[in-house]
């Protein structure tokens, strides 16, 4: 009975010390109700025509909405018509799926909303006004390939950028 007892601990012990990293799935790639797969024709239909164009690593553009008073970047597949990466540039009042909002919600929010990151870097000086990045890997989202989410904290410790991208190894 004490050997079982004593497992019975060490098991506890060991369960208490493990770090439980966020389970993030396909579903929570989305920001300001553009989700990961969302047919581009959906998208136009939301957002309506983009204002501009910008241009993406390593060689093409992708298009820009405004949605209220911010901007957000639409990558997608030409071939399927399905977005595949999505990047608030600017402004506030977008939120993820769990309500992260651009703008408003801090560092604590986002480990409440998603649990504990994959990567969390906090950088030596603030670089494009952002001191704290944190992204979430999220596996198979597409033939194999996985996805990233991420979260740039701004020095107002406020989310200043958010996106979403399907993993791409660049030939650069």
């Amino acid at each position: 009975m004490k050997r079982v007892l004593m497992a019975l601990l060490f098991a506890v012990a060991m369960l208490a010390s493990i770090t439980c990293y966020a389970q993030i799935t396909v579903a929570d790639l989305n920001i300001g109700g553009i989700y990961y797969g969302m047919p581009y024709s959906d998208v136009t239909e939301k957002l309506g025509q983009p204002i501009r164009m910008e241009k993406t690593p390593p060689a093409g553009s992708a298009p820009v909405f405004k949605c209220g008073n911010a901007e957000i970047l639409v990558h997608y597949n030409h071939s399927s018509q399905k977005v595949n990466g999505v990047s608030v540039l600017s402004g506030d009042g977008i939120s993820t799926a769990v309500g992260i909002g651009a703008g408003v919600s801090t560092y604590e929010d986002i480990i409440n909303g998603y649990g504990q990151p994959d990567v969390d870097y906090k950088y030596p000086s603030v670089s494009n006004g952002i001191i704290r990045m944190i992204e979430y890997k999220v596996p198979n989202v597409m033939n194999g390939q996985g996805a990233i989410m991420g979260f740039g904290i701004g020095t107002d410790k406020k989310v200043k950028l958010m996106n979403y991208e399907e993993e791409i190894d660049y030939p650069y």
